[in-house]
């Protein structure tokens, strides 16, 4: 008894240290080969011989716990401590030779499982990671929510850093950042289209503005619908994508006809020149502009139309020298900053 007690401590203490290490096959091995001298040494001979099958306990736990071939190795190996038991402890029986096979059997049986099992989960898990590779590398950010205004992001993929700054981790730790990143102009009007696609199980298509993490403001596409997750639970799963550029081309065609359809309408120049300046202004920021005329017999410009907040009108002036000049010369635009005047006096001088 004390040996039998002695020994259980010893595999006690043998796993709990192999667990410590983190070494799960080999804790796994060693719970292995505990539950079969367990089960040899808890039985005589005369009643291992009729409660063998006992044996595919092991036998099916390694090929699912440790590896399907474990279940053959587990039944050679179960076989062979039977046989020393009785060779060292009951010399006067005889070896059941016919466990062997039925072991075996045994152990065919539970690789089958176990090897159907393992390549099931395998080929799931390699269809999940072709789709999450697909949606990490498709250029939109695609998101899985609780539906309705402030629900939880159950998913968020990191296209989401690159769209708005915010990483996929703070997404789903702060629900509120949605309701702060869409820009406040279209806050309402994407909440009740949130709404709307909830309660009455339509399709989300929708563009709005949002602010970046940076403050920069972009336009998106939000295209979003309601489905059923595995456990019956309703989940709304959508993507969005930075339409910002296409919208930016929308706002210049409109005001290219905008200017066309004002040339014709304006019956004076310095109306139609107002008018230009008030399209620009939806475009990008106005406040300095000037329509300039150069005449390059006399080397003259002028100013037909000016606005500026600081400076008047300067009348027609020398065109040799100015930047108005070298944008005339040079036929493209030029985005004077202070750095880059000072290299053009230079290379003037």
């Amino acid at each position: 008894i004390f040996v039998i007690y002695f020994t259980i401590i010893v595999i006690l203490l043998t796993l709990w240290f192999l667990n410590q290490k983190e070494n799960i096959r080999w804790v796994s091995w060693v719970f292995i080969i505990t539950l079969i001298l367990a089960l040899t040494f808890s039985f005589t001979p005369d009643v291992i011989d009729k409660t063998w099958v006992l044996y595919a306990m092991p036998v099916i736990a390694a090929g699912m716990i440790i590896s399907p071939p474990g279940s053959f190795i587990t039944a050679g190996l179960s076989f062979l401590v039977y046989a020393l038991y009785i060779f060292i402890f009951h010399a006067e029986a005889n070896i059941n030779i016919i466990i062997l096979p039925g072991l075996m059997n045994i152990a065919f049986i539970g690789w089958f499982f176990t090897k159907t099992t393992q390549d099931t989960l395998n080929k799931e898990d390699e269809a999940n990671r072709r789709y999450l590779n697909l949606i990490e590398n498709v250029q939109a950010a695609v998101y899985i929510t609780e539906p309705g205004v402030g629900g939880k992001f159950l998913f968020v993929s990191p296209r989401i850093a690159e769209l708005l700054g915010y990483t996929r981790y703070e997404w789903q730790r702060n629900p509120s950042i949605w309701n702060r990143s869409v820009h406040p102009d279209d806050l309402q009007r994407i909440i009740r289209a949130d709404q709307f696609c909830f309660e009455e199980h339509k399709p989300l298509r929708e563009e709005y503005r949002m602010v970046r993490k940076d403050g920069k403001v972009i336009w998106v596409s939000d295209y979003a619908d309601i489905f059923e997750n595995a456990d019956g639970e309703k989940v709304q799963q959508g993507f969005l994508m930075d339409i910002t550029e296409q919208k930016r081309l929308e706002q210049i065609q409109s005001a290219i006809f905008a200017i066309a359809n004002a040339s014709v309408e304006c019956e004076e120049l310095k109306d139609l020149y107002a008018s230009i300046h008030s399209i620009l202004d939806m475009l990008l920021p106005v406040e300095n502009i000037f329509i300039a005329i150069y005449d390059e017999q006399k080397d003259m410009i002028d100013f037909p139309y000016f606005v500026d907040e600081f400076d008047k009108n300067p009348g027609k002036i020398k065109g040799e020298g100015t930047l108005t000049k070298y944008v005339f010369d040079t036929g493209k635009p030029l985005l004077a900053t202070p750095d880059v005047f000072r290299k053009m006096v230079k290379h003037e001088s």
